[in-house]
């Protein structure tokens, strides 16, 4: 009797751990920029590897259509000197309905040799993954 009822409290267990995972916010990339780059690797990761205890809720998506919301990132190029840039990145994320579920942007400072390679780093992507997780996955 004792072994039924152990049994019983460690399948409630597991089943209230799971039922406390957040649901996964599907989400397209839209940008051709190395920061849009970067989120979609970051996104791919957790995709494929999703950490159990972890509280990121978004997963990647490669279709609009499929998505529900849309993380829209820019890269702006501030200035330049010889071979060094200073960019700016700024995303959105975008909810299917159209509501603004967060946004924000981040300097990368400048990068040595960005002029000729044609884009920043990418060094921004992972920040503003980091910070739309905490915003939108509670």
């Amino acid at each position: 009797m004792k072994n039924i009822l152990a049994v019983l409290l460690l399948i409630s267990l597991v089943v209230a751990q799971d039922s406390q995972a957040p649901a996964k916010l599907k989400v397209f990339v839209q940008g051709n920029n190395a920061t849009a780059n970067e989120i979609r690797r970051e996104l791919q990761k957790a995709t494929d590897k999703p950490n159990p205890k972890s509280k990121f809720c978004m997963a990647l998506v490669d279709n609009p259509k499929d998505a529900d919301a849309i993380f829209a990132v820019d890269a702006v190029v501030n200035g330049r000197s010889g071979s060094m840039a200073s960019y700016t990145s700024s995303a959105q994320l975008i909810a299917s309905d159209g509501k603004l579920l967060w946004s924000n942007s981040v300097g990368d400072g400048s990068k040595f040799g960005d002029l000729f390679a044609g884009g920043n780093s990418g060094i921004s992507g992972s920040r503003l993954v980091m910070s739309a997780s905490k915003a939108v996955c509670k």
